[in-house]
């Protein structure tokens, strides 16, 4: 019995309370001047970029409208990410983004905002090892590449 509550002791003691993040935290947008550039062009380009980018098959471009100027992309921003599982331990579910882009002449602007919830724990344990941190620096850097393939130039052939 004092085995028990020591086990028990032990157990409760060196659990650690998980952090639970939302994606709505972590949203970014920014707006970007193409000048010189039609809203044609600026569209045409943000699907390409959207191409190069969304390289897993679970990444796809939901909505698209040349008129109004938007495109909206559903993107697998975290694909290794681990999720609470069941009785079989966590279970592989990825973190997604819904990234909106809005096109007008001589500019755009990118939106990306994670989807649901993650838990982040930075105990030995690991359970999700996916912090805050890297997941500002993967949405600093997914639009810092939109910005470049927006502004870099066509060789024309």
């Amino acid at each position: 019995m004092k085995k028990l509550l020591f086990v028990l002791m032990v157990a409760l003691v060196s659990c650690k309370p998980f952090q639970y993040l939302t994606g709505a935290d972590y949203e970014k947008s920014e707006f970007i001047a193409v000048e010189g550039s039609s809203k044609d062009q600026i569209f045409i380009k943000a699907n390409e970029w959207m191409v190069n980018v969304f390289r897993d098959a679970r990444s796809i471009i939901q909505f698209k409208d040349k008129d109004e100027g938007r495109i909206i992309g559903k993107y697998l921003l975290r694909p290794d990410l681990l999720c609470p599982g069941g009785q079989y331990g966590p279970t592989d579910c990825g973190l997604y983004a819904i990234i909106n882009i809005y096109i007008k002449d001589d500019a755009a602007k990118i939106s990306v905002e994670p989807q649901g919830i993650w838990v982040y724990d930075s105990s030995v344990a690991k359970l999700s090892n996916y912090s805050p941190e890297q997941a500002n620096s993967d949405i600093d850097a997914l639009i810092k590449d939109f910005k470049i393939f927006k502004t870099k130039e066509e060789a024309v052939w």
